[in-house]
């Protein structure tokens, strides 16, 4: 029901996408986010609803970026990419698994923007930042790793999960009390921030490895604190 899953929707990508601190100077953020929903979107109504015309659209969109983005900057340019990254590679492995007609070079160019553009940009992470930035940074690399099937990326992402340093990683996002680090700011950035470690959690339960029990089911305790505090 997303307006933004219309068949007439048009991609409108940037090659330089602009993103500073609470969007200042932004150019191309928001048709790369609207992008990334539309995608996920159309991927999903294609699978329920078996209309091709959704996988076609969805396939139209990430071409469109994956021959055009050539880099982000500006502050919020890592914020940016860790929310568009992973959806774009959720619809991507979809349509790899169910529409046979995804070309082989659409699919290369779509992995080219992924490895050239998105991974040098995200792969340090940026723990200095609230650890919301963090949370949304490894939900996207790891859906990359396996994507593009780079078990090295997907075990950095293991590894900052469960080590991360400064705002990051789950004993330094969710405090032993079950307080998340953004709940001094407010709760949507709070939300946000459980959100992406919980979406990286499912991803990685799907290939075999458990972060939800990590720090005695330390992620749990920050969803509850939070549920009781709403």
């Amino acid at each position: 029901d997303s307006p933004v899953a219309s068949l007439d929707f048009t991609p409108r990508p940037f090659t330089h996408v602009i993103r500073g601190a609470y969007a200042a100077g932004e150019k191309g953020g928001r048709e790369l986010s609207e992008s990334a929903n539309a995608a996920e979107n159309h991927v999903m109504q294609w699978y329920m609803t078996g209309d091709e015309a959704h996988a076609r659209k969805a396939i139209e969109i990430l071409a469109a970026w994956s021959g055009t983005l050539a880099d982000f900057f500006e502050n919020d340019a890592m914020l940016l990419a860790g929310w568009t990254g992973g959806q774009f590679c959720n619809a991507a492995e979809i349509l790899r698994a169910t529409y046979p007609h995804w070309s082989a070079a659409s699919q290369s160019q779509f992995k080219r923007m992924l490895l050239t553009v998105y991974v040098p940009l995200l792969r340090m992470f940026y723990p200095e930042a609230n650890g919301n930035w963090d949370a949304a940074i490894m939900y996207t690399l790891l859906a990359i790793g396996i994507y593009c099937e780079d078990r090295n990326l997907m075990d950095s992402v293991y590894r900052h999960y469960r080590l991360g340093l400064v705002n990051s990683g789950i004993t330094r996002y969710v405090y032993p009390s079950g307080q998340c680090e953004d709940a001094g700011r407010d709760q949507g950035h709070t939300q946000v921030g459980r959100g992406y470690l919980l979406n990286t959690c499912v991803v990685a339960w799907n290939q075999g490895v458990d972060l939800f029990g990590e720090a005695d089911n330390r992620l749990a305790l920050g969803i509850e604190y939070t549920a009781r505090y709403m």
